[in-house]
């Protein structure tokens, strides 16, 4: 249905400019009817000041490094046991991987963490409560998300809402997103993320510049501002 929607659609709302260009170039929809409106975040939610040891306590956590969302295969998440396999012997961190245990992969990324001798150092948390995310990315060292396409990512924005010095992929939406408040690394070479990762455990300097980054970063998205811009684009077709 999404060709015939898209043909017919007067006005489109694409949530990134990769999303526009996937729109424009797949579907040949004219780049003009295709309006980019970014997603906001939940500000009151997730924000600076929040105590996570309660939630790490719960979980058992201590010094650990974070991934939020699905376990779909686009998300990369064999790559990334895989760079954590790499550099789990000289330091001494958790990998949490916080989503829904889903029968299509989780089998598979369980067997490979058995496999690569990750046994208690990688956590699958399943699905963590709302109310426990942002405790999560607070008390995270760092958020890793090595995805090979998003068409926005919402999760490195609320970990950088929190505090937390973000890594991603330099592919898809994600550089658009986080613009300089990231450390990109390349999602398809391992070794590349397992060196993004130790050496933004291991350089304190390079964290603090990205949680600061990543702050200010955060002030550029707000649902208050995309609500306002559909509400514009909505004005705009009922005129026509």
């Amino acid at each position: 249905m999404v060709p015939k929607i898209l043909q017919k659609s007067q006005e489109i709302v694409a949530i990134s400019e990769n999303t526009k260009n996937n729109i424009v170039t797949f579907y040949g929809i004219d780049p003009g009817r295709v309006r980019v409106i970014p997603p906001g975040f939940e500000k009151s939610r997730y924000r600076l000041g929040i105590n996570g040891e309660r939630t790490k306590a719960k979980y058992g956590l201590t010094e650990y490094f974070l991934y939020v969302g699905n376990l779909l295969a686009h998300k990369n998440l064999r790559r990334l046991l895989l760079a954590f396999s790499l550099i789990t012997r000289r330091l001494p961190y958790k990998l949490v991987i916080a989503g829904h245990k889903d029968p299509r992969y989780y089998p598979a990324l369980e067997a490979e963490a058995q496999a690569l001798g990750l046994a208690g150092k990688v956590l699958f948390l399943n699905y963590v409560p709302t109310d426990e995310l942002p405790a999560l990315y607070a008390g995270a060292k760092v958020f890793v998300f090595p995805s090979l396409y998003e068409g926005f990512g919402l999760p490195p924005l609320e970990a950088m809402a929190c505090g937390c010095p973000v890594i991603v992929s330099n592919v898809s939406s994600l550089p658009e997103v986080c613009g300089d408040a990231a450390y990109y690394v390349n999602p398809y070479d391992v070794e590349s993320i397992a060196e993004g990762i130790h050496k933004v455990l291991t350089d304190e300097a390079l964290r603090q510049n990205l949680i600061k980054k990543g702050i200010e970063r955060v002030k550029l998205f707000s649902w208050e501002k995309a609500a306002k811009e559909h509400l514009k684009v909505f004005e705009e077709v009922l005129s026509l």
